[in-house]
């Protein structure tokens, strides 16, 4: 797997089903990042990193002890939901005890992962890129951000909340109407949320 294929646009179908399956859990901790993010700045931080480590974090841990541990998986398989939320909230305790140490690490990840998500996606189509200029792009925008963040980590903690909120938001939207009105394909599904994402996200930016 090379460094074009970290990140897919096939993978965001797979999320929005686990999105929709655990919505109980997801959706209130994405109306809070989108609506109330701006209010109480460590509150944002442990629901950030909740929401990643229920998304996220306790899949892969769940995917690896289904493989590698297949005794303990016996265990974990009867207390699925258990298992999520306790990696969650240690994930977000972790999360927000190292949040200004690893502000930078953090947002340069993001910016690395997320242009690469784009370029993979979107431009690979039109623009064949050898595998170099994912990391050379990718650095450039991490470094940016993280630069950015370490001056303003507030006020990026407010913007990345209300971002993650609104992804969530449109993430479920999408996957309701993807199994209750019209079958989306992969692409169209992708595009969608990340439409419905962008107009959700400028109408809350635009309001405060």
């Amino acid at each position: 797997m090379g460094l074009s294929s970290i990140l897919h646009i096939n993978d965001l179908k797979a999320l929005g089903e686990l999105v929709l399956s655990d919505w109980y859990v997801i959706v209130p901790f994405s109306v809070f990042l989108l609506f109330f993010s701006n209010f109480v700045e460590f509150l944002s931080l442990c629901f950030i990193g909740f929401l990643v480590g229920f998304s996220y974090i306790s899949p892969m841990l769940y995917a690896f002890i289904e493989k590698y541990l297949p005794n303990a998986f016996a265990v974990v398989s009867k207390n699925e939901i258990i298992f999520s939320i306790a990696i969650s909230i240690i994930f977000a305790a972790v999360f927000y005890g190292l949040y200004k140490s690893i502000i930078f690490l953090g947002s340069f990840f993001i910016g690395f992962f997320a242009v690469n998500f784009v370029v993979n996606s979107f431009a690979q189509a039109y623009v064949s890129l050898p595998w170099y200029a994912y990391v050379v792009i990718g650095a450039i925008v991490g470094l940016v951000a993280g630069f950015y963040a370490t001056k303003n980590s507030a006020k990026f903690i407010g913007f990345l909340s209300m971002l993650l909120g609104a992804f969530f938001v449109a993430l479920t939207l999408t996957t309701l109407f993807d199994r209750y009105v019209i079958k989306l394909n992969e692409m169209v599904f992708s595009y969608t949320a990340f439409i419905i994402a962008l107009v959700v996200f400028l109408v809350r930016v635009r309001k405060l």
